[in-house]
């Protein structure tokens, strides 16, 4: 016996879906960062959003670039400090990448001061989008979650019943859906949760020691953070190194880790526009 149409479907007759060959769009990328404190998130973030925004617009100057990156700055404004710093970090020069060194200009800066509650973080995209910036990072992502204000105190108001969870999440999804409906191109910092570990490395003397090693664990936002966004980067402490947790571009699947830079960017731009994929020549 065929199971029952809802009411919907009963009244209007079946849906009607369109089949048709798939073609390869454009991309707004949703670009996740997590890694320990002091690991780089911020730097990567600002030099990725840099080389991003270049990608996309090769005739414009840095100035302009810079102009189109806003960083929603929940860290007591770290961010407003890099500018003016510069950094040796990769490019793409004739279609190869390179070391240049990267002067960090004006970008769009947004104080962003608790409460952290889910409908403030959607009033920040929608200004944002409003700016005429193409770029947003958030920094730090993690406390829409665990911040002051944010998704985990907003529960523990409610009080200890798991069934409260109810009310909360649907707000939690409203701001992961502000995120993946924007125009912007957004890049998510999150916290890893740290541990400690003991390295051995050999001294000047040749002798073998121990030191001391911060390592990030679990990514300090929702369990499900990951399956918002395109690529997903882990930066390791000691080495400000990047490896992949997730890459729908095909793009790091099966390369070292490396320092993200401008040409990080260039190379995501690149793909998201016109469709490069592994085995690129940007590689090589």
């Amino acid at each position: 016996m065929a199971p029952p149409r809802n009411t919907l479907t009963a009244a209007t007759g079946p849906r009607r879906f369109q089949i048709a060959p798939a073609v390869r769009r454009a991309v707004v990328l949703k670009i996740g960062i997590s890694g320990p404190s002091g690991s780089g998130k911020t730097t990567s973030a600002v030099l990725l959003a840099y080389g991003l925004v270049s990608g996309a617009h090769p005739d414009w100057t840095p100035e302009e670039c810079w102009a189109k990156i806003a960083v929603a700055d929940t860290e007591n404004r770290s961010a407003a400090y890099l500018v003016g710093r510069t950094f040796l970090s990769s490019a793409l020069v004739d279609g190869k990448v390179a070391e240049r060194h990267v002067t960090v200009g004006e970008f769009l800066h947004v104080p962003f001061e608790p409460p952290y509650d889910p409908e403030t973080w959607i009033d920040l995209i929608r200004q944002v989008e409003m700016s005429g910036a193409e770029v947003l990072v958030l920094d730090s992502w993690t406390h829409e979650w665990a911040g002051q204000g944010g998704i985990l105190e907003i529960k523990e108001r409610l009080g200890s019943d798991w069934s409260h969870w109810a009310k909360v999440k649907p707000r939690h999804q409203s701001v992961k859906d502000a995120v993946r409906n924007s125009g912007l191109i957004v890049i998510g910092c999150a916290r890893s949760k740290t541990d400690w570990a003991q390295e051995q490395y050999q001294d000047r003397a040749g002798a073998t020691r121990t030191k001391p090693v911060k390592i990030g664990l679990k990514t300090d936002q929702d369990s499900t953070d990951d399956y918002e966004w395109g690529i997903s980067f882990r930066i390791e402490h000691a080495t400000h190194s990047a490896s992949t947790d997730k890459d729908r571009t095909g793009l790091f699947v099966g390369r070292e880790d490396h320092v993200i830079g401008p040409a990080t960017g260039q190379m995501l731009s690149a793909w998201a526009t016109a469709g490069h994929g592994p085995g690129s020549s940007f590689w090589t």
